[in-house]
């Protein structure tokens, strides 16, 4: 298995409490990971557009062994205005280097929540040999954001940042006793998959619209929380199943 990471670009927030206030549990960081099965044509490389200037903390680049084999180098990571790019390029598959017509493949990045924007997903495509966009390519994803009480309560929300509804099926989670590793978010993880419990069949997410869901059970801080869930949409080029991590750490 191999995982490239880089130190990303960290904007940190230094908040004046009383020396006698007690930590307060935070989510600071979520790992979003995304199994994705090309509907065509075949590309060469994934391009995904973050809301905000703030980098990025890690990344996965990919799997060289397994059933979703194929992986990428680290990806570049470009200021696009008040956005940023991330690239990956360099794809190898052991067969044609290419991201075949139904052909998947997985990546994921770490992201800070401590900043100023909520992260979303703006855009997502294909690229060609060339690193360009291949045209007509866009894939469409929801974004997640995540708010935890003192009291364990945790609501996820689903928001859509495009021009289009995205549909949201399958939606699952697991509250884990410690955070998993990048590596670990995906269909690869046979544990996971048996630890995960239904939360919904599905929500439709308005184009602009979120959607909130509250988790059943409480969650205690050190521990973290894994949500599971396919999205399709009308003229999306990729079938996603998007794996999200949030861990509650005790600041």
């Amino acid at each position: 298995m191999r995982t490239k990471s880089f130190a990303g670009l960290v904007l940190m927030l230094a908040l004046a409490l009383p020396m006698a206030a007690a930590a307060v549990p935070t989510i600071n960081h979520l790992m979003i990971n995304k199994d994705l099965v090309n509907k065509g044509p075949a590309a060469y490389d994934l391009a995904i557009v973050l809301e905000g200037t703030q980098g990025i903390l890690d990344t996965f680049d990919g799997y060289d062994s397994g059933p979703i084999l194929g992986y990428f180098d680290p990806p570049t990571v470009t200021p696009a205005g008040s956005n940023i790019v991330v690239h990956w390029q360099n794809f190898f598959d052991k067969t044609d280097n290419k991201i075949d017509t139904n052909q998947k493949i997985h990546v994921g990045v770490e992201v800070p929540t401590t900043s100023d924007s909520n992260r979303k997903i703006l855009d997502m495509y294909w690229t060609d040999g060339n690193g360009n966009r291949i045209p007509g390519s866009i894939v469409h994803n929801v974004s997640d954001g995540v708010t935890y009480s003192s009291n364990g309560h945790l609501s996820w929300t689903l928001a859509n940042a495009h021009d289009i509804a995205v549909s949201v099926k399958n939606i699952r989670y697991a509250v884990l006793p410690a955070p998993l590793s990048l590596d670990q978010l995906s269909q690869q993880n046979t544990e996971l998959a048996t630890a995960l419990r239904p939360l919904s069949d599905g929500v439709v997410v308005d184009a602009g619209g979120s959607v909130a869901l509250d988790l059943p059970v409480s969650v205690a801080p050190g521990s973290a929380v894994v949500l599971v869930y396919d999205e399709t949409a009308e003229g999306s080029m990729a079938l996603v199943t998007n794996y999200a991590q949030a861990a509650v750490t005790q600041d």
